[in-house]
């Protein structure tokens, strides 16, 4: 699992030899979660969501239904209703979608393994799409956790870099996708690498800082020593948070 989450067996040499920059700071292994099933769920939640809101569905399943604090299993899942993820983890319509994959995978009915096997990425995209709640974006998400970074899992964080770092605007949010699948194609097959490494930087920008690694929701207490600021806001019950609000009251 950890070198699925680590993707310690990729080869970047290929891609770090069209972009000197990424080579440069050893940008390319993208984290991802220790399982398909994991990354699919998450993907889910993430559609048409704030990634607050999908960080807080991802912890409420993990708190409700997840092995000692770990994300569910697909059988754990299986055994709640769509109402008790609706009611309890907050997950909307995305309920019964995330119920059912969970069901299909326990029947039978979903082969995780069967997916992981493809060799394309249009072959794999069609099949992804013919999982429940799984539209273009996520099948395009999907892909690149899957080692497919020739695709295109564009959003409104694609406008809003277009804009902000390339001047980039478009009367509808196809055309600007189009104008930025264009600018990384010269990346092929490492499109949503180069993609990702722009989006970066534009958060350290955003943060007024660089940052080595991505950070996730963590308690207070295991905040190391040295990491000063919470630029994205990810530890809880933030004392020193707590304090700094006070001062400005």
């Amino acid at each position: 699992q950890v070198k699925r989450m680590l993707r310690l067996e990729m080869d970047l040499s290929d891609f770090h030899s069209m972009h000197s920059e990424a080579k440069k700071r050893g940008f390319g292994r993208i984290y991802r979660s220790p399982t398909l099933f994991e990354d699919i769920i998450k993907t889910i939640t993430n559609c048409n969501m704030k990634w607050s809101g999908t960080v807080d569905m991802n912890a409420k399943l993990c708190r409700q239904l997840g092995r000692k604090g770990s994300f569910p299993l697909p059988s754990d899942i299986q055994k709640s209703t769509p109402d008790f993820l609706k009611q309890n983890c907050r997950l909307g319509y995305r309920s019964v979608w995330i119920w059912q994959i969970a069901k299909d995978v326990c029947d039978g009915n979903l082969d995780l393994q069967r997916l992981q096997e493809f060799e394309s990425s249009d072959d794999l995209a069609r099949e992804l799409k013919s999982i429940t709640g799984v539209g273009k974006f996520a099948s395009n998400n999907i892909l690149h956790l899957m080692g497919f970074f020739d695709s295109h899992p564009y959003d409104t964080e694609t406008i809003r870099l277009m804009k902000e770092e390339f001047g980039v605007t478009a009367t509808t949010k196809e055309l600007l996708f189009k104008k930025a699948k264009v600018k990384y194609d010269c990346y092929a097959p490492y499109q949503f690498i180069a993609y990702w490494f722009d989006l970066w930087k534009n958060y350290e920008k955003r943060a007024g800082a660089k940052s080595p690694q991505w950070s996730i929701e963590q308690n207070e207490s295991e905040r190391p020593n040295h990491i000063l600021e919470d630029h994205n806001q990810v530890f809880q019950n933030n004392p020193r948070k707590k304090k700094k609000e006070g001062v400005k009251k």
